[in-house]
């Protein structure tokens, strides 16, 4: 077995897959056929949570031991949750067992939106719907958000994961070897190839015109202007980066291999280290600092972007003990992320 090879299966028993090629489809109900996909919202019943809502809460910094500064749950799930994002008003989150659930952003009754079929690692979204790359079954979905209608906009993908919209197009990256990065207009239409060659894509992130391809077993991340420019390939020589945020200046990877999180200047440049972790799986950044999850340490931390001589200083752990954390999502007030083998959706505020 070559070295690629090792990382490759590495990936895949980190990342929860259910395989590592061909077409797995998820058993839902014992059946081989998945049940019909509805545009009725069902839940769980009562609320869960024991979160109470606040104006502003506070924006902890440093400071955990503060009050209101401690994680706690926004709520319970079935079906070990794995993606997950967030709007103005609700927590979405992806389940390995094919479902797309959300709740209140303070707390709530979990609802089932739809069940998608397959294994969604990423969610992206937009005013109307939740947008999804099914590993597992192959299809790039999405879903309503006021109706949860199922709406399959892309078959026979290559293992797809990475998902990303703007006001145009739905934009995925297909995991396989040789991999593509491909889109779709929102309207309908011909699907394009933006680039190849990948061996590995993952997160997919797009920002001011760009996007941007975390490529695990390359070690680096694809940069992919929309305007025609030049491709070209930033974030280097990392061991295996998983996934990626990207601000106004910089790329900030989750390098799940490596073991490290680190930072790279948008169009080019020296790759660094900022601190060591365990198995860094998915972050997210904000102004002020940059959040990961951890599935090797079962940790959520956080890292100030400046610190002591702008190098981040010393991680801060923001939730520990953990089971399997792995997506993580931001919105302006609070950090949120999934407990795989919990079965919860948390959150801590920032």
């Amino acid at each position: 077995m070559n070295l690629l090879t090792v990382r490759r299966v590495t990936a895949c028993a980190s990342l929860l897959l259910a395989a590592c090629g061909g077409n797995v489809v998820v058993d839902h109900d014992g059946s081989d056929t998945p049940p019909t996909p509805t545009s009725t919202i069902t839940t769980t019943g009562t609320p869960t949570s024991t979160i109470t809502p606040t104006d502003l809460p506070p924006l902890c910094g440093t400071d955990r031991e503060a009050p209101g500064c401690q994680p706690e749950e926004v709520a319970a799930t079935d079906g070990q949750p794995v993606g997950i994002t967030v709007d103005e008003t609700h927590v979405y989150w992806t389940t390995l067992d094919g479902a797309l659930w959300r709740a209140p952003l303070d707390g709530g009754t979990a609802e089932m939106l739809a069940y998608v079929g397959g294994i969604s690692y990423y969610l992206a979204g937009n005013a109307l719907h939740l947008y999804m790359a099914t590993y597992n079954s192959n299809q790039v979905v999405r879903v309503g958000k006021d109706d949860g209608f199922l709406d399959v906009l892309q078959l026979n993908e290559a293992m797809p994961a990475g998902i990303a919209v703007d006001g145009t197009h739905v934009y995925w990256a297909s995991t396989s070897f040789n991999g593509t990065v491909r889109r779709r207009p929102l309207a309908g239409g011909a699907v394009e190839t933006l680039l190849g060659g990948f061996e590995s894509a993952w997160k997919i992130v797009l920002r001011d015109g760009v996007l941007y391809v975390a490529d695990q077993l390359l070690g680096r991340v694809a940069r992919i202007p929309l305007d025609g420019a030049p491709v070209s390939y930033v974030a280097t020589n990392q061991l295996g980066p998983v996934a990626i945020a990207v601000d106004a200046t910089s790329i900030y990877s989750a390098d799940a291999d490596g073991g490290q999180i680190t930072r790279a200047p948008r169009e080019g440049g020296p790759t660094v280290t900022l601190a060591d972790a365990g198995y860094p799986i998915d972050i997210v950044v904000d102004d002020q600092s940059i959040y990961w999850t951890d599935i090797d340490t079962g940790r959520v931390s956080m890292l100030l972007k400046d610190g002591d001589g702008g190098d981040g200083g010393d991680p801060i752990v923001l939730a520990d003990g953990q089971d399997r954390p792995q997506g993580i999502a931001a919105s302006p007030t609070h950090i949120y992320w999934v407990e795989t083998f919990g079965d919860r959706v948390m959150r801590v505020a920032k």
